[in-house]
């Protein structure tokens, strides 16, 4: 190896290596700094509900107005104390996100909330926000992500703590807790730094696919896995990696992603685009007549048969 090409890989690899250190320890805070509140127009899945959204400041630290209608009519328009970040909205017409009352670096608390068709709190949890260990100049915990159990009618809050992600469950109809759980203990790579680096409900099941990795030795490993929402791992499948840490991250230096979750629009049914070659797998999730949950390669890019149940 000549020089020149030495330092380039040594670069590359010490970048890589920061890159990495983000995404284990707290994967939400190494992009929040390109996240804004703007308004917005969200729709239901089906369509039927539409949330008008107005908030006031763009790091979330002040108020919001929200106007909820269904078919054309309004349901409800109010101004609250709290301004959402990944809204989610129902297609029974209940509105989910999650606040920073003290803005998005600010300490204070940390707001999970789900508003009724009445505009009233359903789900109003807090937790209290602290320094981070190693940039102080960032707060914990933080949103990671927001999934609907349109089957189930559950909401799961993906939560960046201080080591890890966890997922809270809540049911739609009561606004009860369902479960809270951290998906890096349930997939036991024996991995201390394991995190999830994507997460979407799978359309017509009570499901979630999650893409995660871990890196305590050697090259980070890394794969796919369907959870149940209270916790169970239906089905995991370890996917191809890089060989070395230069490797890992694109040409801005930001961790890269091994698998991209396609938007799902079939219900049973998700595919992911392979990277770097750009090969898409699909799958198919079905229930046996014991009422378990199967994964199994699925039309065009069928997903390949080495896969192991969770």
């Amino acid at each position: 190896m000549n020089r020149g090409r030495g330092i380039q890989v040594w670069v590359r690899s010490m970048i890589g290596a920061g890159a990495v250190l983000c995404a284990a320890s707290d994967a939400a805070y190494c992009q929040a700094d390109h996240e804004v509140l703007i308004p917005k127009r969200i729709k239901s899945p089906s369509g039927e509900y539409v949330l008008q959204y107005q908030p006031s400041d763009k790091l979330g630290g002040g108020s919001a107005r929200y106007r909820v209608s269904k078919d054309g009519k309004d349901l409800w328009r109010d101004e609250k104390p709290l301004s959402l970040w990944d809204i989610v909205v129902t297609d029974d017409g209940k509105v989910c996100g999650y606040a920073y009352p003290q803005g998005l670096y600010g300490l204070g608390e940390f707001h999970l909330v789900v508003l009724g068709t009445d505009g009233k709190y359903l789900v109003n949890d807090t937790i209290a926000r602290k320094r981070h260990e190693y940039l102080p100049a960032l707060t914990r915990p933080m949103g990671s992500g927001i999934l609907h159990d349109t089957m189930g009618k559950r909401v799961v809050f993906r939560i960046t703590e201080a080591k890890a992600e966890a997922w809270w469950v809540y049911d739609l109809a009561d606004g009860e807790s369902v479960a809270k759980f951290y998906p890096r203990e349930l997939l036991q790579t024996g991995d201390q730094c394991g995190y999830v680096i994507d997460a979407a409900s799978i359309p017509g099941t009570p499901l979630a696919l999650v893409h995660w990795a871990g890196c305590a030795t050697g090259p980070p490993a890394t794969g796919l896995a369907v959870f149940e929402l209270d916790g169970n791992v239906t089905w995991v499948r370890e996917v191809p990696h890089p060989t070395f840490w230069a490797d890992w991250v694109d040409y801005k230096g930001r961790p890269a992603t091994w698998a991209d979750i396609l938007p799902m629009t079939d219900a049973g049914r998700f595919v992911v685009r392979m990277n770097p070659e750009k090969k898409d797998m699909a799958y198919r999730v079905t229930r046996d007549a014991s009422g378990v949950w199967q994964v199994r390669g699925d039309g065009p890019g069928k997903g390949e048969s080495k896969d192991k149940k969770g």
